[in-house]
């Protein structure tokens, strides 16, 4: 009887290993209360391996550069792992008819008061999520600094709904990271990111 309790509890840890590998779902076993675990209803889309979260309570068994998408309600989307681009986020979540109206491909260009979604980065294997890198509006210092009180309103409707998320309202600036040490990188790029205090790589 004894011998059999201890399979149990040894296949039932094989499983939770499983899951974590396949969807990213941690294992709960040796984890706190506060990294609950990730439910089926909390998993929006699959596609193989990969799926879509729901409010994660945390980011901490997922993958590093994981892409997501905040709404105008304050809910966050997250991959498991990093696999597809915010482009194909977008259209899942249009598809379901969470994000509402029509998707368009100039959503990159645009302010998230026209979109109604602010697209985010967990900057490397970091607990930082920050604003997304396709967000083209805030690539220069000048129009960051006017145009960041638009998306921090959504970075911080997103943190009271997600109270265990590290949001920031920075770019997450990855391929920009480490540019002034980088020689290559054009002049006139390195006069753009002259002001990269408000980058993620300096979080």
């Amino acid at each position: 009887m004894k011998a059999k309790k201890v399979i149990d509890v040894i296949q039932e840890g094989v499983a939770d290993k499983a899951a974590e590998r396949m969807f990213g779902i941690p294992d709960e076993t040796g984890r706190s209360e506060k990294q609950a675990s990730i439910s089926s209803e909390d998993i929006i889309a699959r596609d193989g391996k990969w799926a879509l979260i729901k409010n994660p309570a945390s980011i901490s068994s997922l993958g590093p550069n994981i892409r997501g998408v905040i709404s105008k309600d304050g809910d966050i989307y997250v991959e498991n792992f990093s696999e597809k681009i915010h482009h194909d986020i977008l259209k899942i979540l249009f598809s379901k008819g969470i994000l509402k109206g029509e998707f368009s491909k100039k959503w990159s260009k645009q302010l998230p008061a026209e979109t109604g979604f602010v697209t985010v980065q967990r900057y490397k294997d970091t607990d930082n999520i920050c604003i997304g890198e396709s967000n083209r509006l805030l690539y220069d210092k000048n129009d960051y600094d006017k145009l960041i009180p638009y998306y921090s309103a959504y970075i911080n409707n997103a943190k009271k709904k997600n109270p265990g998320l590290n949001l920031q309202d920075k770019l997450v600036g990855m391929k920009f990271a480490d540019l002034k040490e980088n020689s290559n990188i054009p002049s006139k790029i390195h006069q753009v990111y002259e002001g990269k205090h408000f980058m993620a790589n300096n979080l």
